[in-house]
């Protein structure tokens, strides 16, 4: 009797085993967990939407110009449209605070090189050595500036809309805190009364 209660006194290396086991397996399931959480914290929310809100409209408009009658000024189209495409999204990037340098390259630099690209392929095409057509209805200067244009800026919203616009872990937990609340307190008495402005953070 006394060799049985020793040997079930003594442990079995086999718990030890499935302690050890069950250990490994938490410590890879805290690890998966760690790792979905540093990639939530590392992305914040998503605000492309507004960036695609706002570039797709001036996109579409800026490159629908030369498709325009002949005897319609595209200048201030152009020129407006342009001007509202570089600092639209870029406005929205200041206001979440995130990617607001890569959304002026992508919304300046990019545009202006495809269009100037577009717009001299277009230029090129014209020119002619032995026999001339006779010149198209539209502008191939335009029409390869409006390609050049439209091809290079969607690029840029896509690219800035999916991998920039997205708001950094500080901005998100500001964001959803609880709006500051503002109360009056008046209070009278026999000499007057007073009113009192109070926050509540």
């Amino acid at each position: 009797m006394s060799r049985v209660a020793r040997a079930d006194a003594e442990d079995d290396p086999r718990d030890d085993f499935i302690v050890e086991h069950h250990d490994d397996d938490a410590s890879k399931s805290d690890a998966i967990s760690d790792a979905k959480s540093g990639a939530r914290a590392f992305r914040g929310r998503w605000f492309g939407w507004q960036v695609l809100l706002a570039d797709v409209p001036l996109i579409a408009f800026v490159a629908s110009t030369p498709a325009w009658p002949a005897n319609v000024n595209t200048t201030p189209a152009i020129v407006g449209g342009g001007f509202a495409f570089a600092i639209a999204s870029p406005a929205i990037h200041a206001v979440h605070g995130s990617g607001g340098a890569m959304s002026v390259a992508l919304h300046i630099l990019l545009p202006a090189v495809g269009t100037a690209s577009g717009a001299l392929l277009g230029a090129l095409s014209t020119i002619c050595i032995l026999e001339c057509p006779a010149p198209p209805a539209m502008s191939p200067t335009a029409l390869g500036a409006a390609i050049g244009f439209a091809t290079t800026a969607g690029l840029g919203a896509l690219v800035d809309a999916f991998a920039f616009a997205w708001d950094d872990d500080d901005t998100s937990r500001a964001s959803s805190r609880a709006p500051v609340r503002w109360t009056i307190a008046p209070s009278f008495s026999t000499r007057g009364g007073s009113l009192t402005l109070r926050a509540a953070f």
